[in-house]
């Protein structure tokens, strides 16, 4: 008897679970994912949320769609540490195809959420996960990258294989993953002080992931600077350098009345300034980086 009739042979109901078991092994939905041609739709639903994701990006879409998560642990951490309540509002920006913001408001952390995301097909993704989480009615997006001024045109660079790594040029010197090489395209800006006009910025929290533009983000966050909203960030030397945007970064928190700041990797409070940041810039070299949440 060969294998496929022995399978024949087995209950329908075996065959379905012992299917689902062996699906859920992460490792083997990745080589399943590798397997696919390249840009291949396929659905990511291990979490409790849904997510269509890209079979040609190899970072964010492979682990939600091995894992059912990508990162979110941090943001989970961060409001706790912040001391978000469930009637804040999220405002993701980079919000690629909603990781972070789409599990925050489905699992009720949060009232809402205000999602930024300039690159186009990401945020064709990011509209289309709202709409399957069925949270069209609490995460509003916008399709503009954040800086320091709005009404802008910003030229964007795209990576082919990780899918947000997209960022903001700044530079096209040679770089570590070939950046010179990659195509643009032309992208509308926007500021932060700009999108929460008109929301309580008492219970705002802020997490951004820019790939090192973050600085920039900052100079246009006035007024989220007053509010001493919570702020989490990305903080990627490489990325900062090649952006130009690490004394940004430090002029904007240091100016602002921040007094302390967690490393989400080891989130024990220190104190916000100069040297502690140099210091955690200087341990994290090559391509490394970590993700800090910077509190009043």
């Amino acid at each position: 008897m060969g294998w496929a009739s022995a399978i024949t042979d087995l209950p329908m109901n075996f065959v379905l679970k012992a299917f689902r078991q062996v699906s859920r092994v992460p490792a083997l939905r990745r080589k399943f994912l590798r397997s696919l041609p390249p840009n291949t739709y396929v659905l990511a639903d291990r979490a409790g949320e849904l997510f269509v994701v890209n079979s040609s990006d190899r970072v964010i879409g492979k682990h939600l769609y091995s894992r059912g998560h990508y990162d979110v642990e941090k943001a989970f951490i961060a409001l706790r540490l912040a001391g978000a309540t469930p009637d804040f509002t999220f405002v993701d920006v980079g919000a690629n195809i909603g990781p972070i913001c789409i599990p925050v408001v489905k699992r009720g952390l949060v009232r809402r959420a205000i999602a930024i995301e300039p690159e186009p097909a990401n945020f064709r993704f990011l509209s289309a996960n709202i709409l399957i989480n069925d949270l069209a009615d609490k995460i509003v997006a916008h399709p503009a990258a954040v800086g320091s001024q709005a009404d802008q045109w910003l030229e964007m660079e795209i990576s082919e294989g990780n899918l947000g790594d997209h960022r903001i040029r700044v530079q096209a010197e040679p770089g570590y993953f070939s950046e010179e090489k990659r195509k643009t395209i032309k992208v509308p800006s926007t500021t932060l002080d700009a999108l929460l006009s008109d929301v309580d910025l008492s219970k705002v929290f802020i997490w951004i992931d820019v790939q090192g533009f973050e600085g920039f983000a900052l100079q246009g966050a006035t007024n989220v600077f007053k509010a001493k909203a919570p702020v989490a960030l990305e903080f990627w030397p490489y990325g900062m350098g090649r952006a130009g945007s690490y004394d940004l970064l430090k002029a904007a928190l240091l100016g602002s009345g921040y007094t302390q700041f967690y490393d989400l990797s080891n989130p024990v409070a220190q104190p916000l300034t100069e040297q502690v940041l140099d210091a955690l810039r200087a341990t994290l070299t090559g391509d490394s980086s970590t993700d800090i949440l910077v509190l009043a």
